[in-house]
């Protein structure tokens, strides 16, 4: 599957018409998410069981590490591919030892090929992994719109803008993460209401933390990102809190997503993301073009707010039955 979406990125790439350097930048990051992926197998075993802890630690080490790796590459060599390949090479050993030898520790790593199974796992989990893309789509389809309508220029002052909702999206995946081990329990043993209490408290607590970040992002959001990025960013500060109600949004959007994957009812959330990938394929780049960078951030609130609305309407259709039938 890696495979797969590598070769799609790499079509990706070749369809827009990449000059080269920035075709080896994209290939080169994505060789990144690909040993991100094959880490994020071994880290499944240790949340099986419930020692998500040496999951996170193992995350953390690799990030922390390709981050500075990264970061010193740059300032020796001043050369971002140079860079990027020798993070790739830390990703890759620190993969093997904090993943690989670990987990073999743990579990009995034998890699085996039995068609039935591998038909049976790709049947069952290919609608999460369209879901997950089409995700990651909707998430970045405003940043997509204005690449591909205002360029390289206006995308610099809207990744600054844009980079403040991606930290809900992280605070939403630490209170998330140590849970979705316990909620599938709670939902399997038919313990509802402390199934429900926990998603209500995760929802308050993500609307909380996105209040806080409203009214930081208010008082000293631009001069801080205008600070980081150094570049003038005034003029964009309504286009910077709708961004971070987007993100908002967006972090109940996952919560939605895994109850609906306890629930195993993959197959009709991958539909619901197709249809709000494509009417956001169908409006972004005109609303961008029309509005400029505000109009992309309007486009993403659009998208996040109709798929919480149609994930919202598909989840009570299974608590709906389930009432009926007491």
């Amino acid at each position: 599957m890696c495979i797969a979406t590598f070769v799609a990125c790499f079509g990706y790439a070749v369809f827009n018409g990449y000059e080269p350097y920035k075709f080896t930048v994209v290939i080169l990051v994505c060789i990144y998410k690909t040993i991100e992926a094959l880490a994020d197998s071994f880290e499944g075993e240790f949340q099986k069981e419930d020692r998500i802890d040496m999951s996170g630690k193992s995350e953390f080490f690799r990030v922390s590490i390709c981050m500075v790796v990264l970061s010193l590459s740059m300032l020796i060599t001043n050369d971002l591919i140079a860079s990027l390949v020798i993070m790739n090479v830390a990703a890759m050993a620190i993969v093997i030892v904090l993943d690989i030898m670990v987990a073999r520790q743990r579990v009995s790593v034998n890699l085996q090929f039995q068609l039935k199974k591998l038909m049976k796992l790709t049947y069952v989990c290919t609608p999460l992994a369209i879901s997950t893309f089409l995700s990651n789509y909707i998430i970045n389809s405003s940043k997509l719109s204005v690449d591909r309508v205002l360029g390289d220029e206006a995308q610099l002052y809207y990744t600054a803008v844009f980079m403040p909702n991606m930290v809900i999206n992280l605070f939403s995946g630490i209170i998330f993460k140590p849970m979705q081990t316990k909620m599938a329990v709670f939902y399997n043993d038919r313990k509802m209401k402390e199934f429900w209490g926990v998603i209500l408290k995760m929802v308050v607590i993500i609307t909380g933390f996105t209040l806080v970040c409203e009214i930081g992002a208010f008082l000293i959001g631009i001069p801080v990102l205008g600070w980081l990025y150094s570049v003038n960013l005034t003029k964009y500060k309504s286009t910077l809190l709708m961004l971070l109600l987007c993100g908002g949004v967006n972090a109940i959007n996952i919560i939605l997503y895994y109850v609906l994957a306890i629930m195993r009812k993959q197959k009709f959330m991958a539909v619901i993301y197709l249809i709000v990938c494509l009417a956001a394929m169908a409006y972004m780049d005109v609303i961008t073009k029309a509005r400029g960078l505000v109009g992309a951030a309007e486009g993403y609130l659009m998208a996040v707010i109709l798929l919480c609305m149609l994930l919202l309407g598909y989840i009570y259709v299974p608590v709906g039955k389930e009432r009926k039938h007491g």
